[in-house]
């Protein structure tokens, strides 16, 4: 895939905020924008390539589709923006299920300790 190749706008900024040493970051941008160009995945190999690139890059992917469907550009600022509300919305689930781990084994615990209760209350050694 060549730089000479991108097509949106999009791409072009993320380049010019991507070191050589993160080239591959915008070669994965590609094949979202090429997938996308093409009218979506025309093959099993593409179609896994685009929906991990997509999954790993959802607010690039959102832009880049944008971009090319509806000829709405996202600007660097308003890209940065969506990035930040995308962590927080990842932090804040990941937050839910931490709780949530922790409420199930707390009351995993709970009835833990009652069946052992009962146990030694049926003569059940310790």
């Amino acid at each position: 895939m060549s730089l000479k190749d991108v097509r949106t706008r999009f791409v072009l900024d993320r380049i010019k905020g991507t070191s050589w040493k993160h080239r591959s970051y915008i070669e994965h941008l590609q094949i979202i924008e090429d997938t996308i160009i093409a009218g979506g995945p025309r093959s099993y190999i593409e179609s896994m390539a685009f929906c991990y690139y997509r999954d790993k890059y959802p607010i690039e992917a959102e832009c880049i589709q944008k971009e090319i469907r509806q000829g709405i550009y996202t600007s660097p600022s308003e890209f940065r923006r969506l990035l930040h509300e995308h962590r927080l919305k990842v932090q804040a689930e990941e937050l839910r299920l931490l709780r949530e781990r922790r409420r199930r084994l707390a009351e995993e615990r709970k009835q833990m300790q009652e069946e052992r209760k009962l146990w030694l209350s049926l003569g059940g050694k310790p």
